[in-house]
This record gives C-alpha cells, sequence and structure tokens, in this order.
C-alpha cells in the first residue's frame, strides 16, 4: 500500500510538467500562428500601399507595421459601397504605418476592404490653374496678384521665381462632381487632403474642397 502511494506521490509532478509542457506548446503554435497571419496582413498591405503611390511616405520598414484588431466605422474609407456594407461595424484589421495610410483588411480574406486616412490641417490659398482632375492651390499668392490677369499672365506669375513649385497641386477625383465643376481659378479654396507626394508643388489627395466667401 505504500509503495502505491509513494509511486502515485512521485507521478504528480510529472504529470504536472508534462501539463505545463503541453500548454506551452499549445501557446508557442498559437504565437507562431498569430505572428505568420500578421506578416503576411502586413505582406499584403504594403502591396496596396505601393499600389496606391503611398510608399513614398513611408518612414519606417513595412515589417514594421503595427497590425491590430477593431471595428470598421464611418471614420474609414471604403473601397466600395459593397465593403462599406458588408464590413461597417465588424471586426478587421488595421494595419498601421507610419507616414502612410492604415490599411483595413478582412482577417478571413486577407483581402484589403479599405483604409484610414492620414489627418492633415486644412490648406487655404487660391485657385491658380485648374485641369479635369487636379486644381493648384498657392497659399503664398494675393488675390490682388491675381485679379485682371489673363490665363498666360497668371501663368507667367506662378512659373516665376517667386512662387514656381509652391502651393499644392490638389487631386480632386474623390470629390463631388459639383463641386468640381463650380471651382474656378482665382477663387479662395479650404481643402482637407489625407496624403501628400514630395514633389513641387505638393501633390496631395483631396478629401473635402469648400470655396472660402471673402
Amino acid at each position: 500500500m505504500k509503495t502505491k502511494i509513494l509511486v502515485i506521490v512521485l507521478c504528480i509532478p510529472l504529470i504536472f510538467l508534462v501539463a505545463c509542457s503541453t500548454d506551452s506548446q499549445i501557446s508557442n503554435d498559437v504565437n507562431a500562428t498569430t505572428k505568420e497571419s500578421n506578416d503576411y496582413a502586413r505582406e499584403i498591405a504594403w502591396d496596396f500601399i505601393k499600389e496606391m503611390a503611398w510608399d513614398d511616405l513611408a518612414k519606417e520598414e513595412w515589417q514594421s507595421a503595427k497590425v491590430t484588431k477593431m471595428i470598421a466605422d464611418d471614420d474609414h474609407q471604403f473601397l466600395g459601397k459593397s465593403y462599406k456594407d458588408n464590413y461597417e461595424g465588424k471586426e478587421v484589421l488595421l494595419v498601421s504605418f507610419e507616414g502612410t495610410p492604415s490599411i483595413l483588411i478582412d482577417p478571413n480574406t486577407n483581402k484589403v476592404i479599405g483604409y484610414k486616412s492620414l489627418e492633415n490641417p486644412p490648406v487655404k490659398g487660391y485657385i491658380v490653374d485648374k485641369s479635369k482632375d487636379e486644381v493648384w492651390v498657392i497659399s503664398e499668392i494675393q488675390k490682388e496678384e491675381i485679379v485682371g490677369k489673363s490665363e498666360k499672365e497668371l501663368y507667367a506669375l506662378v512659373m516665376s521665381e517667386k512662387y514656381h513649385g509652391k502651393g499644392y497641386m490638389v487631386d480632386t477625383k474623390d470629390i463631388d462632381k459639383e463641386t468640381v465643376s463650380s471651382l474656378q481659378v482665382g477663387q479662395k479654396v479650404s481643402v482637407n487632403y489625407d496624403v501628400f507626394g514630395n514633389s513641387a508643388p505638393l501633390h496631395a489627395h483631396a478629401t473635402n474642397i469648400k470655396i472660402v466667401k471673402e
């Protein structure tokens, strides 16, 4: 009887060690799977960053991006209405790169569904040129310098040493058509934007444009 008790007592630590070892192995497997999944999410997000030509804005290597779970909401830009309807209010992965928009990914399919824009202070200035999808806005220029000038004279002014390379070349493709059609050279505007490229003038993606009444 004493021998059986001794055997049981000696086996208890072994059972405990085996259980701990199994739990540790399960934990390691889960951590490894999570890391592999996060690495894949970073890679998918970085491919989208490059596709949008935002990679020049990144301040760190893509491998250092932070991956977190969160609920998608109205603060995010979805890639289309179907994505908004399917994912708003649901848990998604947010891959955050320093210096670029953060990317939303479906955790089940690993597909990009949208992004969270960077927040920048609005730019105020005068429109000195307009094309189909862009307006050139310069903050430094004065209204008196624009009024009464012909298109040729204004172009000569903004290409002069004083203003050459100044301001923002604002992409208006995501601004509603009615607002874009109302924009005219010589108007003062306030532009909200999320990303910009390092160029002269700076190329910026507009999220909102308002005409400033003077």
